[in-house]
């Protein structure tokens, strides 16, 4: 008997509790359970692209990644809305997608790709005023990937 916005929104939690307590698989499993509630052209979401890489499901975290890249900014257009962190401010997941293409195709051994990523990435943030582990990360993977590059 619980209302269907009740249930998307309590499995959408639990599925955030289950990646950040690294339960990648359970995560994923339940981030499929709420997408399935919804139409199958359903916003991207970047905690579930995220969950999909820590799980080995790179071709798939890749087309979530890419699909966060090219979503409109319509609010017309999303169906999470009012589930914490589904909604983040928008142009934050499209950037970060850049950065978790760059971890994906540097798993998959695709360096170039990885790297054109990983530097569209830092040049959006070129001038952030904030700490960021993504940055931060983003810069020591480059350095290490230039360094493979160029030997």
């Amino acid at each position: 008997g619980k209302a269907p916005l009740f249930e998307v929104t309590a499995d959408y939690a639990s599925a955030l509790v289950a990646l950040e307590e690294g339960n990648d698989g359970p995560s994923v499993e339940k981030f499929r359970k709420v997408f399935q509630a919804l139409p199958p052209n359903h916003e991207p979401n970047i905690f579930f692209g995220i969950a999909l890489l820590k799980t080995g499901q790179i071709e798939e975290a890749v087309a979530e990644f890419q699909r966060l890249q090219y979503w409109p900014q319509s609010s017309d257009l999303y169906l999470l809305q009012g589930i914490p962190g589904a909604d983040l401010d928008w142009p934050v997941p499209q950037v970060k997608a850049h950065y978790w293409l760059g971890v994906a195709y540097a798993q998959q051994g695709n360096r170039d790709q990885a790297i054109k990523e990983y530097e569209t990435f830092l040049n959006i943030w070129k001038d952030a005023d904030f700490k960021s582990n993504e940055l931060a990360d983003a810069r020591t993977r480059l350095a290490k990937l230039k360094g493979i590059a160029a030997q």
